[in-house]
């Protein structure tokens, strides 16, 4: 999947679209709906990690999923897995 970021200083993760052709917020609506973090950029939503060569995505939800919305859950976080930030170098 392409990814248009660097290090996700400049990037909503939800709003803006920086994976494949669409935005987060319009690709999984439901998780946009229970998401804490609607307006945030990228490198406010996870921490690096192994001195600065993983950044771990840590999403904050307003209430537990239903057993049937975690499908959606995990088809989000596969596609993150796919994702790779560049801490370097900043988005523009």
């Amino acid at each position: 999947m392409e990814c248009k970021i660097e290090n996700g200083s400049g990037t909503r993760f939800w709003v803006d679209k920086w994976v494949g052709e669409d935005s987060f917020q319009n690709i999984f609506p439901r998780l946009f709906l229970n998401s804490e973090q609607k307006g945030e950029v990228i490198s406010n939503m996870g921490f690096w990690v192994d001195n600065k060569r993983v950044w771990v995505c840590k999403l904050e939800w307003r209430r537990e999923w239903f057993e049937w919305e975690t499908i959606l859950v995990d088809e989000h976080r596969s596609i993150l897995e796919s994702v790779s930030i560049n801490l370097a170098r900043e988005d523009h």
